[in-house]
């Protein structure tokens, strides 16, 4: 299948010619171009890592290094794969615009934050003010973090974008079908960070995330049956597979999914333990075994969501429409 790119500063899209599937990808936290205005404390401590870019370990630690070579051969049935170049700790797509703690702004913020958001009071909300070590290394020398206008740069420039590619994407997916379904591909640390729920302890190999918890406003951001299907398809490939926990989904799939609507979004976590070192960030030489399964995986949900799709079209195909004549009057009432 021909495949064109589209390239921007902030992302790069794989999208087939022919738009044959109900599915979109996109890849949040791979981006691995760390621009140049970051500002990041060059002095980090600890081990630099062997595999490029040759960055200090704590800094790339929050990658999703290689995810979006994980998922590149979804592009082959019919579904485009989008993917920040970016890093997550330089401005994290997966954060609310309002993931902002101001007392760590330099100079002050005057826009409008959540004073009671979690993330950003760790450090880690829309722009990371720490690292994940348990010292929680701060990422810029005293007197270096962005002030507002650096923000909104990366705001506008990255984080804009990006949202809005993706929309669109999943909007035209929408156009051609009646069901779509959005997956946001990352990747997670066999065992917790220290400012996760699940500090220490040992993870599965896959998370999948529906936003299926209490404190989800909104309700799940996928079908039962669709993230059933899903879970199934991984422990037929042989790895261990959990939902909604430590992982339900954040932002992204909050933000895209409109069930009611017709569009469902699912995050995957997919551990890093099985495909890459995660001390040298290195791909391990099974890496290509890892990416056959996730691919064999996605295909077979692919041949689901479209038979998904083809039902809701054939149901709604069956819904009779009325006409002026079988329509009651107002003198039959």
């Amino acid at each position: 299948m021909e495949v064109i790119t589209e390239e921007t500063e902030a992302y790069i899209l794989f999208k087939p010619k022919e738009r044959t599937s109900p599915m979109v990808f996109d890849s949040p936290h791979s981006g691995t171009l760390y621009p140049q205005d970051f500002g990041f404390n060059p002095e980090l401590p600890g081990e630099i890592t062997s595999a490029k870019p040759l960055l200090p370990r704590l800094l790339r630690q929050p990658e999703d290094t290689y995810v979006d070579d994980l998922y590149k051969r979804v592009v082959q049935f019919g579904a485009p794969l989008l993917v920040a170049k970016f890093p997550r700790t330089y401005i994290d797509l997966n954060r609310s615009l309002m993931s902002i703690f101001p007392e760590v702004v330099r100079g002050g913020w005057s826009g409008e934050f959540n004073q009671n958001d979690d993330k950003a009071k760790k450090g880690v909300g829309l722009i990371w003010m720490q690292c994940v070590d348990p010292q929680r290394t701060p990422i810029y020398k005293p007197g270096e973090e962005p002030d507002e206008d650096a923000i909104r740069h990366r705001i506008d420039t990255y984080y804009t974008p990006y949202h809005a590619k993706l929309a669109e994407l999943i909007k035209e997916a929408r156009a051609k079908f009646p069901r779509v379904f959005h997956i946001n591909c990352h990747s997670m640390p066999s065992r917790g960070w220290p400012v996760e729920v699940d500090s220490g302890k040992e993870r599965p190999h896959i998370v999948l995330g529906n936003r299926d918890i209490p404190e989800s406003s909104k309700g799940p951001t996928c079908s039962k049956e669709f993230i059933n299907f899903v879970e199934e398809q991984f422990l037929i490939q042989g790895y261990t597979v959990e939902q909604n926990f430590p992982y339900a989904g954040v932002e992204i799939i909050k933000r895209h999914a409109k069930p009611e609507e017709g569009i469902e979004c699912l995050q995957i976590e997919i551990g890093r333990q099985i495909y890459e070192s995660e001390r040298t960030l290195n791909k391990f030489d099974t890496f290509s075994m890892t990416q056959e399964k996730v691919t064999d995986a996605m295909t077979r949900t692919n041949g689901f969501a479209n038979r998904l799709a083809s039902e809701q079209r054939h149901a709604r195909s069956q819904i009779p429409h009325s006409t002026p004549s079988q329509a009651p009057s107002l003198a039959a009432e």
